[in-house]
């Protein structure tokens, strides 16, 4: 495991949902305070407000390659298509 998977599992250790989780493990590249990541990816949470529908951590990945990748949607896209695949996968 990486530091950022690390911490994302140190974080849903200490209470935080899937989304949460990984989104604050890379907030810091991102200029974001742990507040204000926390609070952005906050619905997420539970498969999107708890309706067991897309995972928090699916989702939380997702705002990440937004961030990462943004300026361009079909780069993000992909992005989310093959972690998705690899994560039905696992």
């Amino acid at each position: 495991m990486n530091n950022r998977e690390l911490k994302a599992e140190e974080l849903f250790k200490s209470g935080k949902n899937c989304s949460q989780a990984v989104f604050l493990a890379f907030a810091d590249k991102y200029g974001l305070s742990d507040d204000v990541a926390s609070k952005i990816s906050c619905g997420l949470g539970g498969g999107v407000g708890r309706m067991r529908e897309v995972c928090g951590a699916v989702s939380g990945a997702s705002l990440v390659f937004g961030l990462e990748y943004g300026d361009d949607k079909a780069v993000v896209y992909g992005y989310v298509q093959d972690f998705c695949r690899r994560f039905k996968e696992e």
